[in-house]
């Protein structure tokens, strides 16, 4: 049996719910809801974007962002070269700042990543928030 911890619920314009804790992964069910998938990831930050999806910054999986259909995962394909993510925002141009333990700051501004770290002048490359 599996102990969960649920820090956060996020609710987004059409009523979806995830929960951000220990030991969950939000994955979705149905177009209404999010459940757990019995994984054993961290989803450490959520927030929906001005199109109406959701992102997840996370423990094992980088990013993922959900649509109300499709989870897709955010990558090395893109140019993400990360593990795990401890926040995730989205600025006024509809990029998204993406913070990391180890890996420093990336911007991500939906088709490449870039990084910041110490050597552009960041005090340290773990960032939690």
């Amino acid at each position: 049996m599996t102990a969960n911890l649920t820090l956060e619920t996020c609710v987004d314009r059409k009523v979806r719910t995830a929960n951000k804790g220990f030991s969950t992964g939000g994955v979705p069910c149905s177009a209404d809801t999010f459940v757990q998938d019995g994984s054993d990831d961290m989803i450490f930050s959520m927030t929906e974007d001005h199109k109406g999806n959701i992102w997840f910054a996370t423990r094992d999986h980088g990013i993922c962002t959900y649509d109300g259909i499709t989870f897709t995962t955010i990558g090395r394909n893109e140019g993400l070269d990360i593990s795990g993510a401890t926040a995730i925002l989205q600025d006024d141009t509809s990029g998204f700042w993406i913070t990391t333990f180890d890996s420093g700051v990336w911007y991500y501004d939906g088709a490449t990543c870039t990084r910041y770290t110490e050597s552009n002048g960041l005090v340290n490359n773990a960032v939690m928030s």
